[in-house]
């Protein structure tokens, strides 16, 4: 290390009353008392020719300086901050403080004193309760440091912790219907809601519906028939560079109102082929009665006579298709319709 030569103050020589021939040297230094001379060493060199070659000799001194701490957080960098997941990854701060005499040092927690060991500060693994503002401080006779703080903001998926109004939900035809969903995740997720109008289907994927919204509340107007179903909410956000998710339970909707219809087809059979006649209907409840009329003929639903069947009906995404089956003996044009009551 190099040594660094500083100039005294004042040096005063002056004889010894016993001993007028003996003299004694006195030389005065004065140094700012600063954080960074705390530790340094001094010498004073003394030089004589009765002192051995080479002539002088050192006497030594350490400068101890004493000063409030300061304090600073080690471990807290930005990038190890931004990817805290819960459950998979771990903390792990250290209060590093300067001070003399040596400081006492402690942690807190959005302002509350909180136990740690000692001067390190761990969570290992972290959850989303120990989010917050940490910040450190250290005191010792002289004074109390300043408080360092840093953030520590805990990701964790998003998890659906109610959907509704309910499992079941029941409206009226044209009316209007509200459906929620409520989620936790840290980023903030955002939502997707999808249909599924198939009841009968139960497997719970994503492939069974469509999307249809992308806020947490779902608004319906004017709902019709093609409304009803099952509906998903998806709660998504991004940790890092990945995608998480999670599905609620499905809402289903069963929308309540007299028959709606008949949508009709256009048939044709040649002579001694069967035509086929269809019309759908939407209702809920699905109809009690239901019969075909031609002319003067009404055949109710399922009956058949002569070469006239009809067959029951195919549920169809809450409506329902009747088919009226026709032998041809020659080639016929003509109109039929459905009578579906409730």
């Amino acid at each position: 290390m190099k040594k660094e030569r500083l100039t005294a103050w004042s040096q005063i020589n002056s004889s010894e009353v016993e001993r007028p021939r003996g003299w004694a040297a006195r030389s005065v230094l004065e140094l700012g008392a600063t954080r960074s001379a705390h530790g340094r060493q001094l010498s004073c060199r003394a030089h004589h020719p009765s002192y051995p070659s080479p002539y002088y000799r050192d006497s030594y001194t350490m400068l101890d300086v004493t000063f409030v701490p300061e304090v600073s957080i080690v471990g807290a960098d930005a990038s190890s901050l931004a990817s805290l997941e819960e459950g998979s990854s771990a903390l792990t701060l250290e209060c590093r403080a300067d001070g003399n005499p040596s400081p006492y040092v402690w942690w807190t927690r959005d302002g509350q004193v909180i136990a740690t060991n000692g001067a390190k500060l761990i969570r290992a693994p972290i959850t989303r309760n120990d989010s917050g503002i940490y910040g450190c401080q250290a005191r010792n006779s002289l004074g109390t440091s300043d408080s360092v703080k840093i953030e520590v903001d805990v990701k964790f998926p998003p998890r659906v912790t109610w959907v509704g109004p309910d499992t079941v939900v029941e409206a009226n035809l044209f009316s209007e219907v509200t459906l929620e969903c409520k989620a936790e995740g840290n980023p903030s997720p955002s939502y997707q809601w999808y249909h599924n109008p198939n009841l009968s289907s139960m497997s719970g994927h994503l492939d069974d519906g469509y999307p249809i919204s992308s806020t947490p509340q779902l608004l319906l107007h004017n709902v019709s028939y093609t409304q009803h179903g099952r509906y998903t909410c998806i709660a998504t956000n991004h940790i890092g560079l990945e995608e998480r998710s999670h599905q609620s339970e499905a809402v289903t909707l069963n929308v309540l109102g007299p028959p709606v219809g008949a949508d009709t087809s256009a048939a044709h059979a040649w002579s001694g082929a069967e035509g086929r006649v269809q019309a759908s209907v939407c209702a809920d409840p699905p109809p009690r009665r239901a019969a075909w009329l031609w002319g003067s003929l009404r055949l109710d639903v399922p009956s058949h006579i002569g070469r006239y069947k009809t067959l029951e009906p195919t549920n169809i995404n809450g409506c329902y298709r009747y088919t009226l089956l026709i032998t041809y003996e020659y080639e016929y044009v003509g109109r039929t319709c459905l009578c579906a009551t409730r």
